[in-house]
């Protein structure tokens, strides 16, 4: 399902010369992606010299990449290195993210702007959920271009962080239909949403009204209150609550905590999971808020006074998505401002792909 999100930019240094850039939530990244790729590999290797007759030409290269929120929930493959000289006359880079089957999936030609490189590539499903935790890249020409010969460049997901963020974002017993814990706010959040919205855009009666309030109000908070009342406590189906708890937001901040714990001082996941919990208690405070008003709503006296109330829920909750400019200077900063957009975003680079050419680390 493709979620809307807002987009930011923060920069993590890993290493020297490796930096982690956290795109928090960008669903419209560029590039595409074709499955598999035909022919024989061009040679990625230290081979022939340059064409302007040069030294011998080889690869280099540093960097990290990482799966954020794209056409689908983690679909699009980001990229970001330094020190890459251009290919050899004739060849491009071409890119490739691989599972442990051996499945493999075309990211495309990866250009290079002066040493640096920053690439995108869509693959159109969630890669760390189908087990897409390597990348590999080749030179080559377009036609000839594939897995094969020898890769230039190389990365994989450090299994040790698989437990950072396996319950977050892909599965956990917890929640309905087992989804990761931030995501299953986020299901939550859209949910109440669309009911909020279509409250506002569609005719309905005063108990209608309250008792989509009363969904509205109940799916977030968790709790079965009979809040018009009738009688009868109503909710959101298949919905796992943000607040309380055993809430999603409970858990979320259950396992960055333990995200945090399972690497060593200085390791770039503490940071992340201190910004991403930020965030999360963000989502909570709007959330919470967007419960309130959502409860309000079951006590009002006309239609018109509950679609204001559910307008409040709107802004609210997109809020608990996008953050909140609270300074007022014109930006939602994604550390102190941001909310679930920039939670998805920092628990996604937990799964960073340290990216460089084989053999590097023991040289």
């Amino acid at each position: 399902m493709a979620r809307k999100m807002l987009a930011f930019t923060i920069a993590l240094t890993i290493a020297p010369g490796v930096v982690l850039a956290t795109a928090c939530g960008d669903k419209d990244g560029g590039g595409s992606a074709d499955t598999g790729g035909d022919g024989s590999g061009g040679d990625g290797g230290g081979g022939d010299g340059g064409g302007d007759g040069g030294p011998e030409w080889r690869a280099s290269g540093l960097g990290t990449a990482y799966f954020a929120d794209g056409a689908e929930d983690g679909s699009l493959f980001h990229l970001e290195m330094q020190a890459v000289p251009d290919p050899r006359e004739g060849e491009a880079y071409y890119g490739w993210i691989l599972n442990p089957a051996g499945d493999s999936i075309a990211l495309g030609e990866i250009p290079v702007t002066g040493t640096d490189v920053v690439f995108e590539a869509d693959v159109g499903l969630n890669a760390l959920l189908e087990g897409y935790t390597r990348f590999e890249a080749y030179a080559g020409s377009g036609d000839d271009a594939n897995v094969s010969g020898e890769a230039l460049w190389v990365g994989s997901v450090d299994p040790a962080l698989e437990d950072a963020y396996q319950q977050m974002l892909l599965s956990t017993e917890e929640v309905p239909g087992q989804e990761g814990s931030v995501r299953a706010i986020q299901t939550t959040i859209e949910a109440a949403l669309a009911l909020a919205q279509d409250t506002i855009d569609n005719e309905v009666d005063l108990e209608q009204l309250k008792n989509r309030g009363e969904r509205i109000s109940n799916a977030i908070t968790g709790l079965e209150e009979d809040l018009k009342p009738d009688g009868s406590a109503n909710s959101i189906d298949a919905v796992h609550p943000i607040l309380g708890e055993g809430g999603g937001a409970d858990l979320v901040l259950r396992d960055l905590d333990q995200a945090s714990a399972s690497v060593g001082p200085g390791h770039p996941v503490k940071d992340l999971a201190n910004w991403s919990y930020d965030c999360t208690q963000e989502v909570e405070r709007h959330a919470e808020d967007a419960a309130g008003q959502a409860a309000v709503a079951t006590a009002v006296a006309s239609v018109d006074q509950g679609k204001q109330r559910m307008q409040n829920v709107v802004d609210m909750l997109n809020q608990a998505i996008e953050g909140e400019d609270q300074n007022e200077d014109g930006t939602v900063d994604p550390i102190t401002e941001g909310a679930l957009t920039c939670a998805l975003g920092y628990i996604g680079q937990m799964a960073f792909l340290e990216v460089t050419t084989p053999g590097a680390a023991e040289e």
